[in-house]
């Protein structure tokens, strides 16, 4: 306890050090930029949750409030067509017993016209809509928690969620409104210093507003992981494993309802066996007052038997809920869930949330 008091002390004395630290840097360094006309201020945000769950029902907790991520989202116009996208996170870990710190996203971008995009760093892999459209701001997504599928990559998610690499994305493309994203970066793993393949993974994506309250979209996603990488499931791997994600989503939005349904297959390949993981969730929301809007969400996911890189699990999920907006930046929720898998016992909870970006 003492050692961990101790580190989240060191941990909130560093962040309060590099906010004074801007805080104190940042009227030269903008008034320097504005006489280069090179670059533009550097914009400190960031996001916050209080959780309470009643747990009881199967679920084996206790009654208790959680403290979500303590998200600091930086924005900065670097110089003419460069700018800068970076998220640290900052949350406890309970496996540690401690405060821990992530650098979620850190992006370079260079603006190539109004419709292109390069970007070099740390990014949410484009795997779909919701891993694009909400990041790790509670407050702006729809639900409590993100769906099974994408679950981040150390809460047990099967899905890359995030990719060191160079992503070249295009936006309001034609008639069509077309959008795409094609990125090559690390494999399996995600490590941001290095790789353990020779062979980067690749992702392409492509999406359309059809309409504007519709949108679709496709992607795919493939890596290569050598014998001896760590896998989810907390074995290595024993052969060479080929990983290849398929997926596609449908979106609708209008003042009064919105709706995203989306899925994607996991295919893993290795010493001749092939096994493949399905996945996909269903939301809907009406918004029945200016503020607030009921929802349900269903979703599931399937880790196939035998796998060689995911533990065989079959979860599903549905939730009932109502969304309070005081402001774009206030979200209180209120969930009631019921999930279930192969492992245990149906469990039934409820949750409280308020979520705030600042």
């Amino acid at each position: 306890m003492t050692r961990a008091l101790s580190t989240s002390r060191r941990l909130l004395a560093t962040a309060g050090a590099l906010v004074a630290l801007v805080a104190v840097t940042a009227t030269p360094s903008l008034a320097q930029h504005e006489m280069s006309g090179g670059g533009g201020p550097t914009i400190i945000r960031g996001f916050t949750d209080v959780t309470w769950r009643s747990g009881g029902w199967n679920t084996g907790r206790n009654a208790a409030f959680e403290l979500g991520q303590f998200d600091l989202f930086i924005t900065s116009q670097l110089a003419d067509r460069f700018s800068f996208v970076g998220e640290t996170v900052f949350e406890f870990d309970e496996t540690a017993g401690e405060f821990v710190v992530d650098v979620e996203r850190a992006g370079i971008t260079y603006a190539i016209d109004d419709h292109l995009r390069l970007t070099a760093g740390k990014v949410h892999t484009p795997l779909g809509y919701w891993n694009n459209a909400y990041h790790h701001g509670l407050a702006l997504q729809p639900t409590i928690e993100r769906p099974l599928l994408m679950k981040f990559e150390d809460e047990g998610g099967p899905l890359p969620i995030h990719t060191v690499g160079v992503q070249l994305s295009g936006r309001d493309l034609g008639a069509a409104h077309l959008g795409f994203d094609v990125l090559v970066g690390n494999g399996l793993g995600n490590r941001p210093v290095a790789d353990s393949t020779r062979t980067p993974s690749i992702t392409l994506a492509a999406h359309s507003q059809l309409t504007p309250s519709l949108r679709v979209g496709v992607s795919g996603y493939r890596a290569v992981s050598e014998p001896g990488s760590e896998t989810p499931a907390g074995s290595l791997l024993a052969s060479r494993l080929t990983q290849t994600i398929g997926g596609a989503f449908a979106t609708w939005f209008t003042q009064r309802a919105e709706a995203i349904i989306e899925a994607q297959q996991v295919m893993d390949q290795s010493a001749g066996q092939r096994t493949t993981s399905p996945g996909w969730f269903a939301y809907g929301g009406i918004r029945v007052s200016p503020r607030i809007v009921p929802y349900a969400m269903h979703d599931q996911v399937r880790l196939a038997a035998n796998d060689p890189y995911f533990a065989p699990v079959h979860t599903r999920r549905e939730t009932l809920g109502v969304r309070f907006e005081q402001s774009a930046a206030v979200v209180l929720k209120l969930e009631g869930r019921s999930i279930e898998d192969s492992a245990r016992a149906r469990a039934k909870d409820v949750a409280l949330q308020l979520a705030v970006a600042f």
